[in-house]
């Protein structure tokens, strides 16, 4: 089966409040060769579907397409299949598979939009660390195109007009020289999470786990589940009922896997969390 693979994000943020949701995606059974070694082919290209087929909305445009193609995968699927798994399955209903985020509900993917606002970069600001833009319009079935390069909103803005008015189609946003601009973005990123303070581990005579009748403990949520131990040295440790109440809680409420399973339980004994 095809489907497509987003691999990271990247939003840019406009003067008037709005935004440009832009991926590193690719298709799974598209290749390429990069360094000698074939890989899914990827590249940095806005996604425009959300944003109603236009260059850029606001938050309540895109939570607003959001909510209504949801609305209709579940009306579409109802006969077929449980409200439940078309929530927990969602990207292999939509034929998307998410690696840069952990997606186990239409929520979590919501999510993928609203971190893609909080972290969103001006054009300015991208062309500040490096990013190289551009737009680019396929104008034959030979793949022919034309480009634009941009480094400015204002560029960005007048450019797309011209081409759309000219061409009769709108083009797209590219981030040239995928790994390249991926390893920029790394770098900033990092740059602004700045010297990490180390926590100090804490002792303590007794915390808190979640376990599974006792039988299991568990150690930690992936993208694909969740890793236990069969005792209790290996658990996920808290220092008070009340923040292992609130971890479990937090799991129902996004709905991930068998989180239905654990309960909060005491343990004694000497600890380091």
């Amino acid at each position: 089966m095809s489907y497509n693979i987003l691999y990271d994000r990247q939003f840019i943020k406009l003067s008037n409040n709005t935004y440009i949701p832009i991926f590193l995606r690719g298709c799974n059974n598209v290749t390429e060769t990069v360094n000698g070694r074939e890989r899914r082919a990827r590249d940095w290209s806005s996604y425009s579907y959300f944003a109603g087929h236009k260059l850029y909305a606001t938050k309540e445009e895109i939570e607003e397409n959001l909510n209504k193609f949801f609305n209709e995968h579940i009306e579409r699927n109802k006969d077929e299949h449980s409200e439940s798994d078309l929530n927990k399955n969602i990207g292999w209903f939509i034929g998307e598979y998410v690696r840069f985020a952990k997606v186990n509900s239409m929520q979590d993917y919501k999510n993928i939009y609203k971190n893609g606002y909080k972290n969103a970069l001006t054009v300015e600001e991208l062309h500040g660390i490096g990013v190289s833009m551009e737009l680019i319009l396929y104008i034959s079935q030979e793949e022919s195109s034309i480009s634009e390069k941009f480094t400015t909103e204002q560029e960005l803005l007048e450019k797309y007009e011209s081409m759309k008015n000219k061409y009769s189609r709108a083009p797209e946003i590219y981030f040239r020289h995928a790994d390249y601009t991926s390893t920029l973005l790394k770098t900033y990123r990092k740059s602004l999470k700045g010297d990490r303070v180390k926590r100090e581990r804490v002792r303590v005579e007794s915390c808190y786990v979640l376990t599974e009748s006792g039988n299991y403990f568990l150690n930690k949520y992936t993208r694909r589940g969740f890793k236990y131990s069969s005792n209790h040295y290996g658990a996920k440790k808290f220092v008070d009922e009340k923040t292992a109440m609130r971890y479990l809680e937090d799991l129902k409420k996004r709905k991930a896997y068998k989180c239905d399973v654990w309960n909060v339980s005491k343990i004694t004994g000497e600890f380091y969390i």
